[in-house]
């Protein structure tokens, strides 16, 4: 099974061009479907209950530092995180840029 790749955009008041968008979540699995929905917020339980909906447990997910993502190894999938305030972009082919260019 190729990873899944999962990560939130406009989540949180993150810099000035945040301030009036609205909240977008994708899930890209790999050389393969997108799926995207607007929500109310990118809190844990939010993202989580959309994540578990959509991927089955045991996969792996692929995700930016965003803290909302803490918490799904306890829940079964196995994760690896990208952390762009670190200036990482990628680490081998572990990266997220398929979902952040949609």
């Amino acid at each position: 099974m190729k990873a899944t790749l999962l990560h939130a955009q406009v989540c949180g008041k993150r810099g000035r061009r945040a301030a009036g968008k609205t909240p977008v979540f994708g899930l890209l699995k790999r050389d393969s479907k997108v799926y995207v929905e607007i929500v109310e917020n990118c809190s844990r339980n939010s993202l989580l209950t959309i994540i578990q909906g959509k991927i089955l447990e045991g996969r792996t997910i692929h995700t930016d530092g965003w803290k909302a993502y803490d918490g799904l190894i306890l829940n079964g999938y196995d994760h690896y995180r990208i952390y762009h305030s670190n200036n990482e972009f990628a680490r081998g082919k572990c990266h997220v840029n398929g979902i952040e260019n949609l």
